[in-house]
């Protein structure tokens, strides 16, 4: 094993410490978030039932209250730490940019697509429920795309092609199609969308037979889709 393996293997466990260490804390607070909803809702049964039981017990009232009080700060200190230090076990957030085209690719759609992309419009996130407004209402299946859109703006829409192109981009054959030698490789390490090469080492391409021109023309293809596609929220 060489040196830079030794490294890189002990970087990649330092890294699954702190991960893990992260996710426990946010299951802290998703835990804690839990209890004050449970600690409410025993509160508002105990407020409820003062109109009918004059005997209730104040001091559990208060209790409670005091829990309540407890529990939230002690979530907001970690949900602070966690702001405060960009601490998060997810990735960072973000989406692609999906092609009207590729939204509204059934065939029923094809007169609605080349309408909208006659507007200059490309990319669905560049879409607003008032571009239809301004089509001709003549346009084949315009109300059903119409609808269709509101969906996705509502977050109703689920289309498994769609919602991946949304989170993980374009598949990297398609992207580097003229290299079938390299989306092999891609293949073989479980590769598939362009959201895959974020942590992708390029320069390991070289133990492969790729010339450095080669491999700098791969870097640049994927920098120039993330900038074109790729938008961090």
């Amino acid at each position: 094993m060489g040196l830079f393996s030794i490294f890189s293997k002990k970087n990649n466990e330092e890294e699954e410490r702190l991960l893990k260490k992260i996710e426990e804390l946010e299951q802290i607070i998703l835990r804690k978030d839990k209890e004050i909803s449970d600690l409410i809702n025993e509160l508002d049964k105990i407020n409820q039932n003062t109109t009918t039981n004059n005997n209730l017990n104040f001091k559990q009232l208060e209790l409670i209250e005091k829990n309540i009080k407890d529990t939230k700060e002690e979530n907001e200190r970690l949900k602070q730490t966690i702001d405060e230090y960009n601490l998060s076990s997810k990735k960072e957030k973000h989406y692609y940019k999906v092609d009207i085209e590729k939204f509204f690719s059934a065939s029923r759609f094809k007169e609605l697509a080349n309408a909208i992309i006659d507007k200059g419009i490309i990319y669905l996130q560049d879409l607003t429920l008032e571009t239809f407004d301004l089509l001709s209402q003549d346009i084949k299946n315009i109300t059903e795309g119409k609808n269709r859109f509101q969906k996705y703006l509502t977050k109703e829409f689920i289309e498994w092609e769609v919602v991946t192109y949304l989170n993980k981009g374009e598949r990297v054959s398609k992207v580097y199609n003229k290299s079938r030698k390299l989306t092999n490789i891609f293949s073989e390490n479980d590769i598939e969308f362009m959201e895959d090469l974020v942590k992708f080492n390029f320069s390991n391409l070289i133990d492969f037979g790729f010339k450095d021109e080669q491999i700098n023309e791969f870097i640049l293809k994927r920098d120039e889709y993330y900038h074109e596609r790729r938008v961090t929220k």
